[in-house]
């Protein structure tokens, strides 16, 4: 035990006192203005994306709009599908902000909003500039109608400016 000991105070030694003196030499700095390479639809794609993962398998704004309702109920048999009682509280109405759901719901449709609002500020095409407005006003709605109230944020430049707050 002595030895184990001894053997235990030298590796940490050795390790405290290895590596003492580090330069790091940065080779760039950080391009804030290198926008020349994204392209419109590309944002779109990622538009769609997240706007899609909301609607798609079982959770978020799907089962805060269908669970809560008697248009589908959430088996929770046996240990492995109860989940904490995540749907038994959607079903009985007794969710609060804390709901994993409704908070990944919000995130993911502000989220679509913000995606759907930078394809506009890359130059698209008149076909991609529609649909963006259409999954913006998309997002928007799903906000408004879950949560009454949706933050909109005009000028996507500049994030010290408040969003306006819609109702």
């Amino acid at each position: 035990m002595k030895y184990f000991k001894i053997l235990l105070s030298l590796f940490f030694a050795l390790f405290l006192f290895s590596c003492t003196k580090l330069d790091e030499k940065f080779r760039s700095q950080l391009e804030t203005n290198n926008t020349s390479n994204i392209r419109a639809s590309d944002l779109l794609i990622s538009a769609y994306n997240s706007i899609g993962g909301s609607f798609q398998g079982n959770g978020n704004i799907w089962s805060t709009t269908t669970i809560t309702t008697d248009e589908a109920i959430a088996p929770t048999r046996g240990p492995d599908w109860y989940d904490n009682g995540l749907w038994q509280a959607l079903h009985a109405h007794t969710w609060n902000a804390d709901h994993e759901f409704v908070g990944n719901g919000f995130n993911e449709m502000l989220s679509a909003q913000f995606n759907a609002s930078n394809v506009l500020e890359f130059n698209p095409t008149a076909q991609e500039a529609a649909e963006a407005r259409f999954l913006r006003a998309l997002s928007m709605y799903w906000v408004l109608d879950g949560y009454d109230q949706v933050p909109y944020r005009e000028n996507l430049k500049d994030y010290k400016i408040i969003p306006t707050t819609l109702k």
